[in-house]
């Protein structure tokens, strides 16, 4: 059985507006990031949000490691949803890794895309021997991708407070509470 786009990328739909933005969140997170973002645009653009398989409320089940090996996958599911809810003349706004997914979704089909806006973009977040610093030693990252696997509830309460410079008791709280409510 095949899962609708719509479906597999737990696709929201939010505007009066007719100039279409789609929203795709970083590692890590989902749609809901950018909840405090979309209500300065609801009254004048089209928004669209999704959340990345192995994301938020995506389909786990549409899962494909052939598929999702390298980011040009999850470019193609950009394209898909872009395809399904026929979007052209897009405003793709992406944040961390999504800024490189959403540039190589644009490189495949730039009749789509009239403006990439890049959130904290980096073409690589490892930091190499040549001097090249993209925020991460290989180690770093091995063993929080291990951290994820064994833990990904502790490792998404330990980092969310981090990512958002949360310094307060209060504030991490709230997160958690928001948190709560939306499982």
């Amino acid at each position: 059985m095949m899962i609708s786009v719509l479906t597999r990328n737990h696709i929201t739909q939010l505007g009066a507006g007719t100039q279409p933005m789609l929203f795709a969140h970083g590692f890590g997170c989902s749609q809901q990031m950018w909840r405090y973002i979309t209500p300065a645009f609801e009254p004048s653009h089209r928004l669209v949000l999704f959340d990345y398989v192995g994301s938020g409320a995506s389909q786990l089940s549409a899962y494909n490691p052939e598929r999702y090996q390298n980011l040009n996958g999850y470019a193609q599911d950009v394209l898909d949803i872009c395809t399904a809810l026929d979007l052209t003349d897009l405003i793709f706004v992406g944040h961390s890794v999504s800024c490189m997914i959403g540039l190589l979704a644009s490189l495949k089909a730039p009749q789509r895309f009239r403006q990439l806006i890049m959130i904290g973009p980096s073409p690589c977040y490892i930091n190499d021997a040549t001097g090249y610093i993209g925020g991460f030693d290989r180690q770093d990252i091995e063993e929080l991708l291990l951290t994820m696997e064994k833990n990904y509830i502790g490792w998404a309460n330990f980092l969310a407070p981090l990512i958002i410079n949360c310094t307060s008791s209060a504030e991490s709280g709230q997160l958690k509470l928001e948190r709560e409510e939306r499982l």
